[in-house]
């Protein structure tokens, strides 16, 4: 480097690309292509600075209407100027690839953008709309904000901090707010529910109306009876999602199967669906794909914790390919997307083939959803199976799990949250087939938790009644008195209990976002949390006493924090108070089960905050019974069933 170049001033950066913008990311404003983007392959996007379109010594002005300025890259040599209308093209998508070259190119102006407003709904038969808001409320951004819009983008930002990692579906942030700029009234349903559910994370903003704004548009789309586009698909699934963990849950059964029957209707569950939709673009396609995956993924999920199987898209043929990895997505560098025969027969591919962590987290779930449709079926052989059936899905899941993804810990300290989910479903679903034939028994004071599953009926194959399950006060084990409790195989089902709390306990301690999980972990963390209390009582003894009620104390604080935001998951963290507080609280529990209690297993828990004075009688008399819902669930999913791999 020479003399001259040393002692040059370093070039002051004033205007960063989109996608360097919304990473966070250093940018050096180079045109047409910065130098991050160029090295990654991304999609490069300027949008021009209101804060004055000249630069220090230029003697061009760049005229200015009113207070809006003109889009535009802000490199020195690019000072832009009115453009005149351009000659209209027949296809309404040319028209939007037209102006996106010209956003990019900085030719374009608010008249012409505007201009383009008569590309609605109607008009968009072979691709995608674009949603209802303005651009960040940042300095670099397209319009001049007012303090609405500046809510509403917050709002945007908030969703995207706390619910799109854990729900990736919709359009990397920088692309929706591109398409956002581009044609603002397209997506009348998209944008609402994306606020909403960013509203419920702050409590400084009434959700109430963004909720009635989200039921008006949802009803005009009923009522005109045209067909949802694959960006309405997206937003009936996220809000059903929100209204399930409002306590909502038949109305959120009904939009779930709204969502599946609109989906199929439109082929997303197929391979095709993706570029046929996609307008030519890469990351729009990626995002079609991941809609179906994210949906499969909720009725999964919802299927788990009503304990209905199989679950509502069970029989359902599905040929669409497999996600990317979530940096790779928003970078906007989508590669070739591999199919689910691929990556069902990567036991055969080399060692260096590796599917992203949301592929992973599909795989797994869909595997033990296939285990799980056999759950109809009564009687200890039937459970033996299952419980065979699922180790060895879950055995060779893991087994096959590429070197970088055996760790949950990236290289920078950061946790992948979707590897996460998939460990925590594994222990879960560990925990739940395992504690039947294990000796954790079920005490009557369970039943008050919606969201774990049912005592099993005990009954079946053994030497006393489900009649006589234990309360918590119970001082003595039915197990042993039971014939079959001197051989090995229920102490086996016992340590595989054990060892997934344990698991489960650990994975509660990784330096993680806690709410921006997925709100179906709280029912992973309730049911777990309910086991864990029966090895207390009937397992633990002794000194491992002690250090077992800390952990019980971490998953029960875990759970107050993470429910904090949903009705239903506060709901649900005090139905495992009510549990614990009978359990830990009882003569019985470290006294009675294996020894050593001091009777006083709640102490310390209000130290946490947490709630040990919640009366039972009120509990139930503020709507607790949601069983009527349940039960029409557990009806619809009571039998036999078929899925398409």
């Amino acid at each position: 480097m020479s003399d001259a170049q040393k002692s040059r001033p370093a070039k002051r950066v004033s205007n960063a690309c989109i996608p360097c913008r919304s990473r966070h990311m250093r940018c050096d404003s180079a045109t047409p292509v910065c130098s991050r983007c160029q090295a990654e392959g991304s999609r490069c996007v300027y949008i021009k600075s209101r804060r004055g379109g000249v630069r220090r010594g230029s003697a061009q002005s760049v005229p200015r209407s009113g207070s809006v300025p003109v889009p535009g890259p802000s490199h020195p040599q690019s000072q832009h100027q009115p453009h005149p209308h351009p000659q209209p093209q027949s296809n309404p998508q040319n028209q939007l690839h037209h102006l996106q070259l010209r956003l990019t190119n900085g030719t374009i102006t608010p008249t012409l953008l505007s201009s383009h407003s008569s590309l609605s709904r109607e008009t968009q038969t072979q691709g995608p709309a674009y949603p209802n808001i303005h651009p960040h409320p940042h300095p670099h951004s397209l319009y001049e904000e007012s303090s609405a819009d500046a809510t509403d983008n917050e709002l945007l930002s908030l969703y995207y901090t706390y619910f799109h990692a854990a729900h990736p579906c919709v359009l990397p942030q920088w692309s929706l707010r591109l398409r956002a700029a581009l044609q603002p009234e397209s997506l009348e349903l998209l944008m609402p529910v994306l606020q909403y559910i960013g509203s419920l994370y702050t409590p400084s903003i009434d959700s109430a109306p963004l909720e009635t704004k989200i039921l008006d548009t949802l009803s005009a789309l009923r009522c005109s009876g045209t067909s949802y586009s694959p960006f309405d698909i997206q937003a009936l699934l996220l809000y059903s999602v929100a209204v399930y963990w409002n306590d909502e849950i038949p109305r959120s059964l009904d939009l779930l199967d709204e969502v599946i029957s609109n989906a199929v209707k439109l082929g997303m569950n197929r391979t095709g669906f993706d570029s046929s939709h996609g307008e030519g673009d890469p990351i729009l396609e990626e995002s079609w794909r991941r809609t179906w995956w994210v949906l499969y993924l909720t009725a999964s999920h919802v299927s788990g914790s009503t304990h209905s199987f199989p679950c509502k898209v069970d029989g359902i043929f599905v040929s669409v390919r497999l996600p990317c990895e979530e940096g790779v997505y928003e970078a906007g560098n989508i590669p070739t997307p591999p199919s689910i025969t691929d990556y069902e027969s990567r036991e055969f591919h080399a060692n260096s083939t590796s599917f992203s962590s949301l592929a992973e987290l599909i795989g797994i779930a869909r595997s033990l959803d296939f285990v799980l449709a056999e759950r109809w079926q009564t009687g200890t052989e039937a459970a033996n199976r299952v419980c065979a059936n699922a180790d060895t899905t879950i055995l060779a899941w893991l087994l096959l799990l590429p070197p970088q993804k055996q760790s949950l810990v990236r290289g920078d300290g950061s946790v992948d949250q979707l590897l996460f989910r998939a460990h925590m479903l594994v222990y879960t679903y560990i925990v739940d087939l395992n504690r039947e034939l294990s000796s954790l028994l079920h005490t009557s004071i369970e039943s008050l938790s919606r969201r774990t599953p049912r005592a099993p009926p005990l009954s079946r194959d053994l030497t006393w009644s489900s009649s006589t399950t234990p309360s918590s006060t119970s001082t003595s084990n039915p197990w042993s008195s039971s014939p079959q409790s001197n051989g090995p195989t229920i102490h086996i089902h016992t340590t595989k209990v054990l060892t997934a709390i344990e698991k489960m306990n650990a994975l509660l301690t990784l330096p993680t976002h806690l709410s921006s999980h997925s709100p179906f972990v709280i029912c992973m963390i309730a049911n777990t949390a309910i086991a864990h209390l029966s090895a207390y009582k009937w397992v633990y003894a002794g000194p491992r006493l002690v250090i077992e009620r800390e952990r019980i104390r971490l998953v029960v604080a875990v759970l107050k924090r993470i429910s904090d935001i949903w009705p239903l998951g506060r709901r649900t963290y005090r139905e495992v108070v009510l549990v614990a507080r009978d359990i830990l609280g009882s003569p019985g529990a470290g006294e009675g089960g294996n020894g050593g209690g001091d009777g006083n297993g709640m102490a310390g828990f209000e130290g946490l905050g947490i709630d040990v004075d919640v009366d039972v009688g009120e509990f139930m008399h503020e709507g607790f019974d949601v069983g009527a819902a349940e039960e029409g669930v557990g009806e619809e999913g009571s039998g036999e069933g078929s899925r398409s791999r």
